[in-house]
């Protein structure tokens, strides 16, 4: 029963819906206007100071006119949000930071207002931002406020349905951090897990001992207004409570609560001592040793302030540049900053955002030109300096974020938190292809015989600056050098390497080390080359596997005259084994690493006695190859072994001026290789 109704119910909904003529819509194509808006300076909601905005959102499609939303809630919920933006330039003073599921619920400010719609028609919206929220120095600023809307994952936007200017007065802002060192809770019955849930508690609270009962799960939270800005780990079954540090911006006026709680697993938590602290223009620190209130039987709490400094002028540019042979981006920044105290520092940070106002922060960021010095306390990078100033920062294009906006967050060092930010107004492009970071060169090549093969011979050199290797793995990044002959014969795998950067080949490998003594070997014979001039065409590619772009790409050209190769006339060899291991022989023939041949008679003769015709006419030679002729004995275990080899110029077959051998071995005799006579 329950299943018809529900499938009637779905039917209902069709049919109507076809019935009244309602148009059916994708979620991303709802329609939304707004009406009576309203902006209010000045407003408080629990004590905070800030912007209130009000509006009537009137929807045009419920939720039986957007398709899925009748089965799927999120297709029925829409977050409206505000971005304030100020001069000329439109610098973006707010933005929310986080996605809508990301949003704390118990808040002050609304960084997302939720409206869930059920059927079409008119909603009510309100959205609070604190003026501590505001990247802005104190004073009077015009400002433009515009409503937009996104889905919970921040995937569809319904932008700028709302915009106007208004004149805002900036308060002072403070950096503020509470820090509990200790905090021992009063000894007394606290919550007794499950006491009143007897069977449950046989599984819950049954983990407390004698020991352990009552006694609390200390916590502590900072809370602004009704914002929280910091929960401690809870620490169970202990009256003290965990250390620990919470750092958060606040204005004139704005209330800050320091709350110690007993965490409880069936009931809201419990209030077991709290302090108010309120801003004033006072900076300095409240440390309380040794401090009893409340519940609280001691404790040492420090609360310590200071003022936001004002930092204007900014002005920020950025440029295409090479660093230390490295492409990147230099991001210069120049701006003047005021009311920074004594014991303050200010950390600059190079960022990128993205469309939505996300920031990342990127993996490699050079010095190129900074006034900035290490802070004992932290270790980091900072500026101590009232005044006007330059800073000048490098990011690698591995490092990078193309479609996005480059930009510098400056960051109150001890504190940890973002006081100002400034983005350029163009996204970064992207690099394409970057054909000159790493360089690879061919020098002057010169002829020469390597492994018995006369030919082209020519260094390599491959030049990778040392910045890749001190940010990447070698494995980052692939190479490929790949060669041929009048640009129709590929020839890389046919290359010879004389010196190079371990087993790899050409055509792609990386390289573990800077090295610049790669030497390659074109051998002209085993390419078949014609008696023609010839052009050799190399292409070299590097390639950084982390986006795929291009960081080398060259084409060299090198010239080879007419090889002047040669066929071999047919000779006839003749030998005879003496050693009485060996069972039998046959013969190889070489150029170079290449078998030409192997000679075998079909019946072993007496004597092992042994007389072969040679043909190497399909093969061409140039005059200066070598042409190895060896000698193999097979004994009665099948072993194989070189009795005897020696090396022939092509031309010494070819006139007939062969060197007589037969003394030079023992276990062969009578070797002599001689001209073929014309005759059959």
């Amino acid at each position: 029963m329950l299943k018809f109704k529900l499938l009637l119910g779905f039917f209902c909904a069709g049919f109507f819906s076809v019935a009244f003529g309602q148009e059916m819509v994708e979620y991303k194509d709802q329609s939304i206007t707004i009406t009576n808006a309203d902006v209010r300076k000045n407003e408080i909601r629990a004590g905070v100071q800030g912007v209130q905005f009000t509006c009537y959102a009137i929807f045009k499609y419920g939720e039986y006119q957007v398709k899925g939303a009748e089965e799927s809630d999120y297709l029925r919920q829409y977050y409206f949000f505000l971005e304030i933006k100020k001069g000329e330039n439109s610098d973006r003073i707010f933005y929310p930071l986080h996605n809508p599921d990301q949003e704390n619920k118990e808040t002050t400010f609304d960084e997302y207002f939720k409206v869930r719609v059920t059927s079409s028609g008119k909603y009510y919206v309100r959205i609070f931002i604190p003026y501590h929220h505001f990247q802005l120095i104190p004073g009077f600023h015009k400002v433009n406020v515009s409503l937009s809307v996104c889905d919970e994952k921040s995937k569809y936007f319904w932008r700028n349905l709302y915009q106007t200017d208004i004149t805002i007065e900036q308060p002072p802002i403070y950096m503020a951090k509470l820090t509990i060192k200790n905090a021992k809770l009063v000894e007394q019955k606290y919550d007794m897990p499950a006491s009143k849930i007897p069977f449950f508690g046989l599984f819950v609270g049954g983990k407390k001992t004698k020991a352990g009962q009552g006694l609390p799960d200390a916590s502590w939270r900072v809370k602004i207004g009704n914002d929280i800005v910091y929960e401690s780990p809870i620490n169970k079954n202990s009256l003290d409570v965990i250390p620990g540090s919470a750092t958060f911006k606040i204005s004139k006026g704005d209330p800050v609560k320091l709350i110690i709680f007993d965490e409880d697993y069936f009931k809201s938590d419990q209030e077991v001592g709290a302090i108010n602290y309120y801003s004033t223009n006072e900076v300095g620190k409240d440390e309380r040793t040794n401090y009893a209130f409340e519940k609280i039987e001691t404790s040492n709490i420090i609360f310590e302030k200071t003022i936001v400094p004002a930092i204007s002028s900014m002005v920020l540019d950025y440029h295409i540049k090479k660093h230390q042979g490295v492409t990147g981006m230099e991001l210069e920044i120049l701006y003047v900053m005021a009311g920074l105290q004594q014991n303050d520092a200010v950390m600059l940070r190079p960022v990128f955002r993205d469309k939505n106002g996300k920031t990342f922060v990127p993996n490699f960021i050079k010095l190129a030109n900074t006034s900035l010095e290490v802070n004992p306390s932290t270790g980091n990078l900072v500026t101590k300096k009232n005044g006007p100033d330059k800073q000048v920062f490098f990011i690698p294009h591995y490092a990078c974020q193309p479609d996005m906006y480059p930009g510098v967050e400056f960051i109150m060092d001890n504190y940890g938190e973002v006081i100002q930010s400034q983005f350029a107004r163009n996204k970064l492009a992207s690099f394409g292809i970057i054909k000159d970071d790493i360089n690879i060169q061919v020098a002057t090549p010169e002829e020469n015989s390597y492994n018995g093969y006369w030919g082209l011979k020519f260094p390599l050199i491959i030049d990778i600056p040392e910045t890749y290797y001190d940010d990447l793995k070698y494995s980052d990044m692939n190479h490929s050098i790949r060669i041929f002959i009048d640009d129709t014969m590929e020839i890389t795998q046919d290359m010879q390497i004389v010196s190079f950067f371990g087993d790899t080949s050409l055509g792609s490998f990386q390289m573990r080390k800077l090295r610049n003594d790669k030497i390659l070997h074109i051998p002209y014979s085993l390419l078949g080359l014609s008696n023609n001039d010839h052009q050799v065409t190399i292409y070299s590619t590097s390639q950084y596997l982390g986006n795929k772009t291009l960081i080398n790409k060259d084409t060299f050209h090198l010239h080879i005259g007419n090889p002047n190769l040669t066929p071999i006339v047919p000779f006839d060899l003749k030998f005879r084994i003496n050693d009485k291991k060996i069972e039998k022989g046959y013969a190889r023939i070489y150029r170079g690493k290449t078998l030409l041949k192997k000679l075998s008679l079909e019946k072993e003769s007496k004597g092992k006695r042994y007389k072969f015709r040679v043909d190497l006419s399909q093969e061409l030679f140039h005059i200066n190859d070598e042409l190895r002729i060896e000698v193999v004995g097979i004994d009665y275990f099948k072993t194989e072994k070189i009795l005897y080899k020696t090396i022939f110029e092509p031309l010494q077959i070819n006139y007939n001026i062969i060197p007589d051998r037969r003394k030079k071995s023992k276990a062969v005799k009578g070797f002599k290789v001689k001209r073929a006579s014309h005759k059959k």
